[in-house]
């Protein structure tokens, strides 16, 4: 390679790397997501990543809302879709990141970037989640009656329903069964007999888990005999007392003969039942099962990919990409690229006198 490949190499390809997408940006700092402790790889994975926004908010290189808040690959070519979930300009705000890619047992690095007064927000649940649905204005995905009796809207930006013996809301679209899901549901009131969500079977026999709880217990829960959505289900876990049934309700039937929730109040509960296999793509499902009336109102329902061990997150050491100060000090005839060229110019004629 000749001196001026490996000067054209030298100088361009670092402002190449920072360039173009986050040109006005003025910080950055490294990610990284450590997938160690599993053997599987994952593709389009949501990892959570907790940030000291107050710290970076107090030193003026944030924004107070987050919007100038970004995360790209590690090279700053490709953005990242992430969501700012909460704790905006506090110790610990929880931001979720789509990570394209994670290795099997390793570990990949990803940027987050930050410093522009004058960027607008891109936060997207949307764009992070395999599914996100808020009600902001209509029950959205989950408008298929799947079976019962039941009555379902959007109201005041959250997802009511109440059904007098048994009715589900099943979801117009499905998840491949060639991946684990794990579906939450951010619930704000449940009342009556066994309101529930719950992963189901597509095909025809419409064999489900979910968890699912009375007034005073909360439990994993089966598809007894039938191949209706609405056929009654059977314990599959012990009964768990509860509480409080608001807050954060979680379920996933990631193989055959492991189904794991979570409930407020109670924290993990899992089962082993083999009743059913997984043999279809899966459809989730909200609402009520067996008998009795009963309710549930949801702020959010989402759905992200699932791992036995949840990847860890760290971030590394800031880098300055630019700053008001070193922008001010400049050539005005001259651009940063004809510096550079400049460097160039004067700089091969010596490397050839060193290596004469």
């Amino acid at each position: 390679m000749t001196y001026r490949n490996i000067l054209f190499l030298l100088l361009f390809l670092p402002v190449a790397s920072f360039a173009q997408a986050y040109n006005d940006w003025q910080y950055a700092a490294p990610v990284t997501v450590d997938n160690s402790a599993n053997a599987d790889t994952y593709s389009d994975f949501q990892v959570q990543v907790s940030i000291d926004t107050a710290t970076l908010v107090a030193a003026g290189k944030l924004k107070a809302d987050g919007s100038d808040l970004r995360f790209s690959d590690l090279g700053l070519t490709t953005g990242l879709c992430y969501f700012i979930e909460s704790g905006m300009n506090t110790a610990t705000t929880l931001v979720w990141v789509n990570v394209p890619s994670l290795p099997s047992s390793g570990i990949v690095d990803i940027s987050m970037v930050y410093g522009n007064p004058v960027a607008v927000a891109e936060s997207n649940p949307d764009c992070v989640f395999d599914l996100f649905e808020d009600f902001s204005t209509d029950l959205g995905v989950f408008a298929d009656a799947g079976c019962g009796s039941f009555t379902g809207a959007a109201v005041a930006g959250e997802g009511q329903l109440s059904w007098p013996s048994s009715g589900l809301m099943v979801t117009n679209t499905t998840f491949p069964v060639a991946t684990a899901f794990l579906a939450e549901a951010n619930v704000t009131g449940a009342t009556g007999t066994w309101p529930g969500i719950y992963w189901v079977n597509s095909d025809a026999s419409h064999k489900s888990y979910g968890i699912m709880v009375n007034t005073t217990n909360a439990r994993i829960s089966v598809t007894g005999g039938g191949d209706s959505y609405c056929s009654g289900h059977n314990w599959a876990s012990t009964l768990s007392p509860f509480t409080s049934a608001v807050g954060l309700w979680s379920i996933t039937w990631p193989q055959d003969g492991v189904q794991i929730a979570e409930f407020p109040t109670v924290g993990v509960i899992t089962s082993t039942d083999i009743t059913h296999s997984r043999t279809s793509d899966l459809q989730l499902m909200i609402g009520g099962i067996s008998s009795g009336s009963g309710s549930i109102d949801l702020d959010w329902v989402r759905v992200r990919k699932f791992a036995d061990s949840t990847p860890g997150t760290s971030i590394g050491a800031e880098v300055i990409l630019s700053s008001p100060q070193l922008e001010a000090i400049s050539i005005p005839v001259l651009s940063k690229i004809s510096l550079l060229l400049l460097a160039g110019l004067i700089l091969i004629p010596v490397a050839r006198r060193l290596r004469a």
